[in-house]
């Protein structure tokens, strides 16, 4: 009985004091080899019982990633090139006993916990110290998870300050590396440039996804209030943007739902859904790629003033002349006065002849309907204003309590409500 005792005694103590230097030893085994396949070189690794310390050294080879991360760091980051010092302190074992000796520690179980800071340092000598510190978890079954979570703070950004009063990036993967997500989260944040003010309470960003392509995405702004020149435009708006990818033999499928609550006009919710199909991926990576750059770098030179940067308009023409197709796009606009409907089918086979955009629109083939409330144009002015010379020119047509529209596309004609209108010729 006394042996059985000491045995139900000792087993997990020697599990619970034996596990943290054996994950010790197989952090320092696999980690080396899987950094430096990710081109992060250790600089420093000292193994201890129940906790090591790392010294990392990674080159940020992208120059806009560098204007970012010195961004969110003391200054701009003018030399090049720019080198990021990871120094992380990892509690290992079932139970991490380590953190119990830091103020900073986490007892989750798993793998291992980390706790890091990171610091940029350029060819001159000079550095940085990145804001907040990054968490790293290793589940049980191998699954990662790395938070970084950054204070008040505010940024001078495009002629205006950008502030927030909460920021947290997370960022996770599978045990076996074929899933992945990332997450933003941004409270309480506003842009001021000294004509016009936005704020937000929350901003939420989710992706989840795998390699080859699929994935889901929900982005949620909630709380958007926005003011020009001191009258206030919008207050208590909200959006959100989620949905679903796939990738198949190169071509990008999305369906995504689109909600707006008080953006269009107060007391109004708005909803689209719809489906792209038939996208070319390599196309529409160049056209992200352009557009990251444009965000975080300066206009290109060269760009015209309504191009997001140089050469936007001949990628869009190629992606979409590549062929594309529209499915199952609704749109519902529900107004204390009514509620407006529409719906829209279109395909683009691939292949269009010519540079311009008069070749895509004679391929294009299309059906579309809207059914606006009489009840809601009588109760906005602005909005009867604006709708008249479509009603005037039949595009709209007073039918029973509502103005309806009935719209097809094929072989270069556009029907409206039954009348015929030739699209421009093709170059």
């Amino acid at each position: 009985m006394r042996r059985r005792l000491l045995l139900a005694v000792l087993l997990p103590a020697a599990l619970l004091l034996g596990t943290p230097e054996l994950l010790g030893r197989w952090l320092a085994a696999h980690a080396a080899a899987a950094l430096a396949a990710s081109g992060i070189v250790t600089e420093r690794y000292e193994r201890g019982w129940l906790s090591s310390r790392a010294r990392l050294r990674l080159s940020v080879r992208d120059e806009h990633l560098a204007r970012l991360a010195g961004w969110l760091g003391t200054g701009a980051v003018r030399t090049r090139p720019v080198v990021m010092i990871v120094e992380m302190r990892v509690d290992h074992g079932i139970l991490p006993l380590g953190a119990l000796f830091h103020d900073d520690g986490s007892l989750q179980p798993g793998l291992a916990n980390g706790v890091a800071t990171l610091r940029l340092q350029t060819v001159d000598g000079t550095r940085q110290l990145l804001p907040g510190r990054l968490r790293l978890h290793i589940g049980l079954r191998g699954a990662m998870r790395v938070q970084h979570a950054l204070p008040a703070d505010r940024r001078h950004v495009r002629g205006g300050r950008l502030s927030w009063r909460r920021a947290a990036l997370d960022y996770r993967t599978s045990a076996d590396g074929r899933r992945q997500g990332f997450g933003l989260t941004l409270d309480h944040a506003s842009f001021a440039d000294g004509r016009r003010r936005i704020a937000a309470e929350r901003l939420r960003v989710t992706i989840e996804g795998t390699a080859a392509g699929a994935g889901d995405f929900d982005i949620a702004l909630d709380g958007l209030s926005s003011a020009a020149h001191g009258a206030v435009l919008r207050d208590a708006a909200g959006a959100r943007l989620a949905g679903h990818t796939a990738l198949q033999r190169g071509r990008l499928e999305v369906r995504a739902t689109l909600a707006l609550h008080g953006l269009l006009a107060a007391s109004t919710d708005s909803r689209v859904r719809l489906t792209l199909g038939g996208l070319d991926a390599v196309r529409l990576a160049a056209i992200r790629r352009g557009i990251g750059e444009r965000l975080l770098g300066e206009r290109p030179p060269g760009a015209a003033p309504a191009e997001i940067y140089r050469g936007f308009f001949g990628d869009l023409r190629a992606l979409i002349g590549s062929g594309a197709s529209l499915s199952r796009g609704t749109l519902e606009i529900r107004d204390p006065a009514g509620v407006t409907r529409g719906t829209l089918d279109a395909e683009l086979p691939g292949g269009a002849p010519g540079r311009g955009w008069g070749p895509l629109l004679h391929a294009l083939g299309c059906r579309a309907t809207l059914q606006l409330p009489l009840a809601v144009v009588a109760a906005r002015p602005q909005l009867r204003q604006d709708l008249q010379p479509a009603i005037a020119g039949g595009v709209l047509r007073a039918d029973g309590d509502a103005y309806r529209m009935r719209a097809s596309c094929g072989d270069g004609v556009l029907t409206i409500n039954g009348a015929p209108l030739p699209l421009p010729a093709a170059p």
